[in-house]
């Protein structure tokens, strides 16, 4: 029977170590991400290294990137935090996701017009009817719960 390699020497053959990011060359997952397999199992890369080189990962708790590249997985980029930690993070460093990048049915000049015609008096409902979307979404629209951005000059 053919001995069995450790986890941490299967692991590190499939990293590039350099200067900045240390990157998984192994294929990635669809997000980008490295996997891993152990014991039959997946586990995410930049979860098994910090795990390899820092310890448990605590319940609840993420493994998240300074670097925000998805396929590192250098120890000293990765620190741990909550789900709502990697929200405020990604909208920190503007990644978060917002209008058109959001939007599959609305653009910027949609919404303005929107606007526009909420304040001209026009009904929500016959609003959403028209653009496919629900009335919901174009009262948050009117109150600017939603596109918000739109008002900050982006």
């Amino acid at each position: 029977m053919p001995a069995f390699k450790p986890v941490a020497e299967r692991f590190w053959t499939k990293v590039a170590k350099g200067e900045g990011c240390w990157l998984w060359t192994a294929p990635p997952r669809n997000d980008g991400y490295g996997q891993f397999n152990v014991r039959g199992r997946p586990v995410a890369a930049h979860r098994l290294s910090w795990e390899l080189n820092v310890g448990p990962i605590p319940v609840g708790l993420h493994v998240l990137h300074r670097c925000d590249t998805p396929a590192c997985v250098r120890p000293d980029h990765l620190f741990l935090g909550t789900q709502a930690d990697n929200n405020a993070d990604k909208r920190q460093k503007g990644r978060q996701a917002r209008g058109e990048k959001l939007s599959t049915k609305l653009t910027e000049r949609a919404v303005r017009k929107v606007r526009q015609l909420l304040a001209d008096g026009a009904q929500p409902a016959l609003l959403a009817g028209a653009l496919g979307v629900h009335r919901t979404t174009i009262v948050r629209i009117g109150s600017k719960d939603r596109w918000g951005h739109l008002d900050a000059g982006g």
